[in-house]
């Protein structure tokens, strides 16, 4: 799923669930929104892949494109119903992960799109008992200062 499109549509065409889970990968869908394969995601979409599709352990397609800074690959989930609030147990959700790695326009795409900057996810991974987690707590949590400064003007606090 890396790159190969003509390989993904040999596949589905063969029977394969554009939804399905890939033990390891989390789902085709997931696998084109982390290598920013936009032709193959829109393939899978087309094919009825759900861009909401949650995989234990590997969170939806949206938050991996966000964390991954896959800006078009944001765009087009937002646009095919993915939910920019959707929150996945370990993985938090697509706002927190794009503002943890510091991709300031994903974070503004995601605000304008609705997503909730107040939205607290209490994380159990976390040593010594879990810990509370917010966008901008994540983007602080890592030096991101303009995604810090975007976050509090649109009123987001700790």
């Amino acid at each position: 799923l890396e790159g190969d499109l003509a390989g993904v549509k040999d596949l589905v065409g063969a029977g394969a669930n554009p939804s399905g889970i890939v033990e390891g990968d989390g789902s085709p869908l997931i696998g084109a929104a982390r290598s920013g394969r936009d032709d193959i995601a829109k393939f899978l979409l087309d094919q009825g892949a759900d861009p909401n599709g949650v995989v234990e352990g590997d969170g939806s397609a949206l938050i991996a494109a966000a964390a991954f800074g896959r800006l078009e690959q944001v765009t087009i989930l937002i646009d095919r119903g993915a939910d920019v609030n959707l929150a996945v147990d370990g993985d938090e959700n697509p706002l927190m992960n794009a503002a943890e790695h510091g991709h300031l326009r994903i974070v503004q795409l995601l605000v304008e799109k609705g997503a909730d900057i107040h939205a607290r996810i209490h994380s159990e991974s976390y040593p010594r008992g879990g810990e509370w987690r917010t966008a901008i707590s994540q983007a602080r949590k890592n030096g991101h200062t303009d995604v810090v400064a975007y976050l509090q003007a649109r009123g987001a606090r700790e």
